[in-house]
């Protein structure tokens, strides 16, 4: 190894930051019972995670986030093309949970979800209870089906036949901005 490099590994661990390590790719396979185990295998490594084609998530499909990742889709593919780096399904697609004990002992995890699109996932595509920080960048959300449900005691059923369209995206100006559209049904 060079001085140089040597120096400035040197300088870099005792700074405390890490090597970035080789992002774990995943590619769809439009199975339920595939996708949701691969992609939660390498959540749960941690780090970089791409997610490459069309992934079935079917009607609850689940990943949940307890450690710090990034998941971003394929560069290469655009988040309007539903043929890559595509969700399909899922409810709560993504979830960060609160830890068991109250309040946290630890930070929460750091989360990265970018280039992505989602289509019909139940109530949210991504749902984030526990972080240190989050970013959550051009990502596309489609198709959002409501969730009919109870209220716990109260004998209340809840049900919505509205659909929510959700986009994220830069502005002219550099910053990052969400566009919403609600519709139901007869407008």
């Amino acid at each position: 190894m060079r001085p140089r490099s040597l120096a400035t590994l040197l300088l870099l661990t005792l700074t405390g930051v890490a090597w970035a390590e080789e992002p774990v790719v995943v590619n769809g396979a439009g199975d339920p019972a595939r996708d949701v185990p691969a992609v939660q295998a390498a959540v749960d490594r941690g780090g970089a995670v791409v997610l490459k084609g069309m992934f079935d998530f079917g009607e609850r499909g689940r990943v949940t986030i307890r450690r710090s990742v990034s998941v971003s889709g394929d560069a290469g593919a655009s988040v309007r093309d539903p043929r890559g780096n595509t969700i399909k399904g899922g409810f709560w697609t993504f979830f960060s949970p609160l830890p068991d004990r109250l309040p946290p002992e630890q930070p929460g995890p750091q989360i990265s979800i970018q280039g992505l699109r989602f289509e019909g996932a139940l109530w949210a595509p991504i749902n984030i209870a526990h972080a240190s920080r989050v970013r959550i960048v051009g990502n596309r959300v489609t198709n959002v089906r409501p969730h009919p449900g109870q209220l716990k005691g109260s004998g209340t059923s809840i049900t919505s036949r509205a659909s929510l369209s959700a986009r994220i995206s830069r502005t002219r100006r550099g910053r990052t901005g969400t566009t919403c559209r609600a519709s139901s049904p007869g407008r």
